[in-house]
């Protein structure tokens, strides 16, 4: 009974905050969070609580579809400490859906999110959602913050094709970074192997 009660709370403190930040919280979350088992929640705090170990796709399978709910409104939550959140948005790219892309899209969007999140986010939607991201993912290769254009790079190489290469080979012509043009010809050295 007292982790049910406990598992309640915790669901109601995380829609709560979830209302609290509506740049990246998505509408309909309250309905969202009612319908979440708090059995649920308490699974995947407990999967973003560890450091060293990473959640697996089959991890997140054997939660289900809720775990994506969760997931958003953790990584929305503003008084969530900064790694919890960043896990929850790496996270996200095991759930594919309409509800995460217009997520991820939101918080990319957003210049005040915080850029830990928003590289975070930039990989997720390159591992959830492929080539389909790429047009999301492409103005970050021009981004004053260097960690963000090197988070684009990433994901790029993590997309491959020739449209992501063609993307990498363009800005190597006019990274000023030099570890970022060393960054995009190991990348494109990788895109090119077997």
């Amino acid at each position: 009974m007292k982790k049910y009660v406990t598992a309640c709370g915790v669901a109601l403190a995380l829609l709560g905050t979830a209302m609290a930040a509506p740049a990246v919280a998505q509408e309909g979350a309250a309905e969202e969070a009612q319908s979440v088992d708090p059995k649920v929640v308490s699974q995947v705090k407990e999967l973003l609580a560890g450091y060293e170990y990473t959640p697996t796709a089959a991890d997140w399978a054997r939660i289900g579809d809720d775990a994506a709910v969760v997931l958003r409104q953790i990584a929305a939550d503003e008084s969530a400490r900064a790694t919890q959140r960043a896990r929850a948005v790496s996270s996200l790219a095991h759930f594919p859906g309409d509800e995460t892309r217009v997520f991820l899209k939101d918080l990319l969007a957003q210049d005040g999110s915080p850029a830990l999140l928003r590289r975070k986010a930039i990989r997720a939607m390159a591992v959830g959602f492929g080539a389909s991201s790429l047009e999301v993912i492409k103005p970050f290769l021009t981004n004053d913050d260097k960690r963000l254009r090197e988070s684009a790079v990433l994901a790029l190489g993590t997309i491959k094709g020739i449209e992501a290469q063609t993307l990498l080979k363009e800005r190597l012509e006019v990274e000023p970074s030099a570890f970022l043009k060393e960054t995009i010809k190991k990348t494109l050295t990788k895109m090119d192997a077997p």
